[in-house]
């Protein structure tokens, strides 16, 4: 495109920075996104907050989710009780198992997503190379491990007592949904405020070893002894 019309490649440019200024934070936010999907199923479903959510065990040893208020809105979860393991509840996120499987699915769409974007970014980003790639995946790795860490603890100290005692479907699903972005913005603004990922990215780029003690073994020297001792 340069070679053909510098004027379109310049404008083409552009066009695509504008883009990447919108849509770089958006691999952050992925997993978050695929739950946004699953609170409006809940909504659509409901309508209404007067929905109660209770997990309890049965005579049976079995869990079970049992649903009071407002049977006649609800146009699938319509019984009054659900193994906690129906998969119709598990796929609406319902009770301590449809939550850990929804953290399961967003972390799997956030790993998914993120690798495809960075390898959109590598191949039509100006300057962006592989340590940019492999950077970026790793935190984007590394915020999900953390994003992930703190809906587990949110559903063991939060989720799980509320469901026990009776709380709003509604309330518990958006507060999911909360404790998430609001773990993903942290992060992120972590990211972007103290400029960790830049910072990696530019050492990497340089060159520059700081704070390695002399005679440290290197990668270098690690893979020249290895040639050594396997003759090549």
């Amino acid at each position: 495109m340069k070679t053909l019309d510098h004027n379109f490649y310049n404008s083409w440019k552009n066009n695509i920075k504008t883009i990447y200024s919108y849509t770089d934070p958006v691999s952050s936010f992925a997993g978050n996104i695929h739950d946004s999907v699953g609170v409006a199923r809940i909504a659509n479903d409901l309508r209404s907050f007067g929905v109660n959510a209770t997990e309890h065990f049965g005579k049976d040893g079995r869990r079970y989710i049992r649903l009071s208020g407002y049977p006649s809105v609800r146009d699938y979860l319509n019984a009054a009780r659900y193994l906690a393991n129906n998969p119709h509840i598990v796929n609406f996120g319902v009770g301590t198992l449809g939550v850990e499987a929804g953290i399961a699915q967003g972390a799997r769409f956030g790993i998914v997503f993120s690798a495809a974007y960075r390898l959109v970014e590598l191949i039509f980003k100006d300057e962006y190379g592989l340590v940019d790639l492999f950077v970026n995946l790793t935190m984007d790795g590394a915020k999900l491990a953390v994003s992930i860490g703190i809906a587990t603890a949110a559903k063991t100290l939060i989720i799980s007592p509320i469901l026990a005692v009776g709380g709003s479907l509604m309330l518990v699903s958006l507060g999911v949904f909360a404790i998430g972005l609001l773990a993903s913005l942290s992060l992120y603004w972590l990211d972007d405020h103290f400029k960790i990922s830049e910072t990696i990215i530019k050492h990497l780029k340089n060159g520059k070893r700081n704070n390695i003690p002399v005679g440290t073994p290197t990668a270098d020297q690690f893979f020249n002894m290895w040639g050594r001792f396997s003759r090549g």
